[in-house]
């Protein structure tokens, strides 16, 4: 990721034609979350559904491989269904590009400046510790922009009509690319549902979703999703967003670097108008566009990287903590 609201809040600021219909513009935001909602699938502690080690898979793996086959099977699936909902459908997709724009170019800062582990061990803490820096950087970005909310759970309604041609899309998607068997039209439904209450049961009522998540450690992934109730000293001074230009590690190539996360997004932003051209062309079937499409990802994942390339530096930016490499062993 980034979370939810700092994809909610790039997408409204970044997307052309604000103007559009509702339900496209309900549309590109719900698309502007990407395959983050499977993450999500069946995760609510009093309801482990049947399929769902598939499902998660299935958002995970799709994180880490050049999305282009899938998201392309998905473009050209939506000449398929009623006309009515095919500008529905492409604004999804547009969201999906929002998205994925935003996560290749960030994620090389939040993985740096979170930090990582290697081990089991080790990624359950620091798991904890970079969702703990998406919920920060929602908080700052998301009360810049005049969208945080404790109730980003509303961030995730929509129509059941557009969501049911949505999931079906999905399904086009996993049938040409990850093949999962147990992936239907209700994967991708129950994935936003699931999200949806995840998100209130860490968040809303504030007293009650502080005290639940507390009880479960400070160092488990729903304590750190629990927005904080003020930012207070400690907090800025973490400099999330890194208006400082401080130096941090390339998480794969291990040089240093010094953007902050708003000049990645203005990375992001570029990208998604290059490729918003594309992704017409793609939807009109148009001889080339998967080439296009091909050239333009680059074989580069959600991380920004290529899969085959491994995290091994960073440089995490929490008080006691240093910068890490392979040769500098744990911190």
């Amino acid at each position: 990721m980034p979370a939810i609201i700092t994809h909610y809040a790039f997408a409204l600021s970044t997307m052309e034609h604000k103007n559009r219909a509702p339900k496209e513009k309900t549309a590109l935001l719900i698309g502007a979350q990407g395959p983050d909602p499977f993450f999500f699938y069946g995760q609510k502690p009093w309801n482990h559904r049947h399929s769902r080690e598939e499902v998660t898979s299935f958002g995970h793996e799709l994180h880490h491989v050049d999305p282009t086959d899938c998201y392309f099977a998905m473009l050209e699936g939506i000449s398929a269904f009623p006309i009515e909902m095919q500008p529905i459908l492409f604004s999804y997709m547009e969201g999906l590009f929002l998205h994925y724009c935003l996560d290749r170019n960030a994620h090389p800062y939040i993985w740096s400046r979170s930090g990582f582990g290697l081990t089991p061990e080790e990624k359950k803490d620091w798991g904890a510790m970079h969702t703990w820096l998406e919920t920060l950087i929602d908080v700052i970005y998301g009360t810049e922009q005049k969208v945080f909310t404790r109730s980003a759970y509303h961030y995730l309604e929509i129509d059941y009509s557009s969501l049911r041609a949505i999931a079906e899309l999905w399904v086009i998607g996993n049938n040409a690319t990850l093949k999962k068997k147990r992936f239907d039209e209700s994967s991708f439904i129950l994935s936003l549902i699931d999200y949806r209450a995840i998100m209130r049961l860490t968040n809303v009522p504030y007293w009650w979703s502080h005290f639940l998540t507390r009880f479960m450690g400070k160092k488990s992934v729903p304590y750190r999703m629990n927005f904080p109730k003020k930012i207070d000293e400690s907090i800025l001074s973490l400099d999330v967003m890194n208006d400082s230009h401080a130096l941090w590690r390339d998480p794969v190539k291990g040089h240093h670097r010094s953007e902050s996360l708003r000049e990645l997004m203005v990375k992001a932003r570029e990208d998604y108008l290059f490729v918003l051209p594309i992704l017409r062309k793609a939807s009109e079937k148009i001889e080339g566009s998967k080439e296009d499409l091909r050239r333009f990802c680059h074989d580069l994942d959600h991380d920004g990287y290529r899969p085959s390339e491994k995290l091994l530096y960073m440089s995490p930016i929490w008080p006691n903590t240093k910068e890490r490499g392979p040769k500098e062993g744990k911190s």
